[in-house]
């Protein structure tokens, strides 16, 4: 509990220092039109538009095929396991 209170009250300290100083707002720009914080540069909407879809996609990709190849490793380990145990002798008295 205290480590969670910790983290969002850390959370909510970096966010309020961010919008004192204004990188959130040029955060936004950034995303929404391509603003170069600090320079009169922009960035051209086709590459902003590949930025974007990039992140959407390594996000899909987090949460998707990484879970798909985790629940995949944890089955081969389990076959690999039941294979295993049953090469394994019987035992007479296992049990009392």
């Amino acid at each position: 509990m205290k480590k969670s209170i910790f983290i969002v009250s850390l959370s909510v300290i970096g966010l309020v220092i961010c919008s004192k100083f204004g990188i959130l707002q040029a955060l936004l720009l950034f995303l929404l039109v391509g603003a170069i914080p600090g320079t009169t540069l922009t960035v051209p909407s086709s590459l902003m538009l590949f930025f974007i879809l990039i992140a959407a996609w390594l996000v899909i990709f987090r949460f998707t095929a990484l879970k798909a190849l985790e629940t995949r490793a944890i089955a081969r380990l389990a076959k690999t396991y039941n294979e295993r145990k049953n090469h394994l002798p019987k035992r007479r008295f296992g049990q009392v």
